[in-house]
């Protein structure tokens, strides 16, 4: 068959311009963030993203006990999936606690959606870790059937486990009905300190060790035992339990026990 040169300059043109065609946006992650390019972010955009996030450095800062985390969705009674974050709210502001958003919320900071600034998912993340990093004492988390992939099994729940200020964190799971401890810190307490002054625990619990080479060592305790080791003036034990030990090379050693 024969084909005529400009038919086939025709034919080279079109499979070069669609070799050429720009490629659409990537498919959305598992986490539903749709990832975009940096050269998509205008100057403002940047700025706004880099004053949220300073915001949210210098006021997100939890109480003690007071964080509530939430990841996921159940079935609603209609049969229709919904947020697990309506139950957090709701356990939040009943327990005196806070979730992430409420924190946000009552800072008066605002993260903008993907559709107004391409560095909201990296804003949230910011907020999740900070939110998480910085709680202290027990914390509870809220979760359902989760995204692969999800901020809180990424970032939240790694860094409270990470986290020495946290003691517990307990996951309510509203899909299965359940509530679970799934980190605790041990019951006891030991201290061990270079040479120095002085050593105070002060606890209610299982056991308290404190190995010292100082001047004195003070233990006061509710529990079952209490065991001071130490190399100095004095170790002073007050204690309400069952048995206190001490251990001790100096000049005196006293026991006050009930």
């Amino acid at each position: 068959m024969f084909i005529s040169p400009t038919s086939l300059a025709l034919a080279l043109f079109l499979l070069s311009s669609a070799a050429a065609a720009p490629t659409p946006h990537s498919a959305a992650r598992p986490d539903h963030v749709v990832p975009m390019p940096k050269e998509s972010m205008t100057a403002a955009q940047h700025a706004a993203a880099l004053q949220i996030e300073k915001q949210i450095e210098d006021k997100l800062h939890p109480k003690p006990d007071q964080a509530v985390f939430w990841s996921g969705s159940k079935m609603s009674k209609k049969g229709k999936p919904v947020s697990v974050k309506r139950d957090a709210q709701k356990y939040a502001t009943a327990a005196g606690k806070q979730t992430i958003n409420q924190a946000l919320a009552k800072n008066n900071i605002k993260i903008p959606p993907p559709s107004m600034n391409p560095a909201s998912a990296r804003i949230w993340e910011k907020a999740s870790e900070t939110w998480a990093s910085r709680s202290k004492g027990e914390v509870n988390a809220f979760v359902g059937d989760k995204h692969p992939n999800s901020v809180y099994d990424r970032i939240e729940k790694p860094t409270l486990i990470r986290n020495n200020n946290v003691n517990k964190v307990v996951e309510h799971d509203k899909v299965k009905n359940t509530i679970t401890t799934v980190h605790q810190k041990e019951a006891s307490s030991p201290v061990h300190q270079k040479p120095g002054t002085r050593s105070t625990v002060h606890q209610q619990g299982k056991g308290s060790t404190v190995h010292q080479k100082g001047t004195s060592s003070t233990v006061h305790q509710q529990g079952t035992s209490s065991t001071v080791h130490q190399q100095g003036k004095g170790s002073t034990v007050h204690q309400k339990g069952t048995s206190s030990t001490v251990h001790q090379k100096g000049k005196s050693s006293t026991v006050h026990k009930k």
